[in-house]
């Protein structure tokens, strides 16, 4: 077959959209995504680069499956976001301002034999999953027993009711027969198993030792603050190193939600079109955010008097816009992002090829304020589709179909 210069260019582009995640995206279709619930999300595994170019999201919403009973209501979403550890599906959210997930830790005190001699140390480290705890004799030092306890706070350490540690009670540690010189490591301690944990709290730590020196046996313990009763037991606390976040602001993304009229789904009274705004498809970067968020052009002076992000299924009324009527419950929906840089981008819908705005002169239908759009903030160079649906009080269903990207 003779390959003519328009099919080299096709058969190039063809091969660069076939290779996805293996390095710049110039395209994908994605499956349909019905979503049922209570609660469902999910994510596609392509990374996309929009430092690298301009991306269009595009997807068609299908809304009819939303329950309008009493007692129910659901909120659906679809965007982008950063692809991160711990990513979530559902209004993700990254905070640079401090740290996230996994935390480590990582510390060492004195091992005090007798009160006052220094015979070594104890050091803690761990990864995400486990705590590994290390106990350094000083030459001249062995080690007979080991009792080790972690907690989230110093009460919950074994105690007796006066306040005195109970070595015997705590949960890790050995008995060393011969007698142990240099480093004696305990069996890794799955953060799991503490009581209470929660990724990012301060742990305490009571070490205790029985050891020998040249010509005596002593009790030692990992140097800290001391038990609340008579004895010199003592406990140290850890505070965790997280990882760094590197933006606040995870994407942006569609975020729906409807009338919480009940039985606002139903269909208007033959010859009456009645203005019942069924759904609400507005842009978000954060959960739970209106209209106020939107700030380009610019920020719109009264959020309210928006354009186009509510929609009414059926019925045109004497005072209302029939662009966003008749929508039949589908609605097929545009996101188009650029990044401004690294961490920062912009991002501007369209709903059934209309673009969204805001009054500002006080002369409805003039629509100043459009298209209307916004920042958002995340890793440009890693970017994931996501989608999701919350409900309660039924079963609710939403379609995502012809969902694609191009770049």
């Amino acid at each position: 077959m003779k390959l003519t210069m328009k099919t080299i260019l096709v058969l190039a582009a063809v091969t660069a959209i076939g290779l996805l995640g293996a390095g710049t995206a110039l395209g994908a279709t994605y499956p349909s995504q019905t979503l049922t619930g209570g609660f469902q999300s999910g994510h596609f595994a392509d990374i996309w680069d929009l430092s690298a170019d301009d991306m269009t999201l595009s997807f068609t919403y299908d809304a009819t499956g939303l329950s309008d009973v009493a007692g129910a209501h659901a909120w659906a979403e679809l965007g982008v976001r950063t692809a991160a550890p711990g990513a979530t599906d559902w209004s993700p959210y990254w905070r640079q301002t401090g740290v996230g997930p996994p935390y480590t830790y990582a510390g060492s005190v004195r091992l005090l034999a007798g009160q006052s001699s220094d015979i070594g140390d104890v050091t803690v480290t761990s990864d995400a999953t486990y705590l590994y705890v290390t106990y350094h004799l000083d030459a001249g030092w062995c080690m007979t027993e080991s009792h080790f306890a972690v907690a989230t706070t110093a009460a919950a350490l074994p105690q007796t009711k006066t306040g005195n540690a109970i070595p015997g009670r705590f949960p890790y540690g050995a008995s060393y027969d011969p007698c142990r010189t240099g480093d004696v490591a305990l069996n890794p301690i799955p953060l799991a198993d503490i009581a209470g944990f929660e990724p990012g709290d301060t742990l305490y730590f009571a070490a205790h030792a029985a050891v020998q020196g040249c010509a005596s046996s002593e009790t030692a313990w990992g140097e800290g603050a001391g038990f609340p009763g008579k004895d010199w037991s003592m406990y140290f606390c850890i505070v965790p190193v997280g990882t760094p976040i590197v933006a606040e602001g995870s994407g942006v993304w569609l975020a729906t939600d409807y009338d919480w009229t009940v039985g606002t789904f139903g269909p208007d009274p033959v010859g009456a079109p009645t203005l019942d705004l069924d759904d609400k498809l507005i842009l978000q970067r954060q959960g739970g955010q209106g209209e106020g968020a939107y700030n380009l052009p610019s920020v719109p002076p009264a959020p309210g008097n928006n354009y186009r992000v509510w929609w009414d299924r059926d019925g045109v009324d004497p005072y209302q816009n029939g662009e966003t009527a008749n929508t039949d419950g589908f609605y097929d929906v545009v996101i188009t992002l650029h990044a401004t840089s690294a961490t920062t981008g912009t991002a501007y819908m369209t709903i059934n090829g209309l673009a969204q705005g805001f009054e500002v002169d006080g002369t409805w239908g003039t629509i100043e304020l459009t298209p209307a759009g916004m920042t958002f903030i995340g890793d440009m160079t890693k970017l994931q589709v996501f989608y999701g649906l919350y409900g309660y009080g039924a079963t609710h269903t939403v379609t995502f179909s012809d969902i694609s990207v191009t770049q």
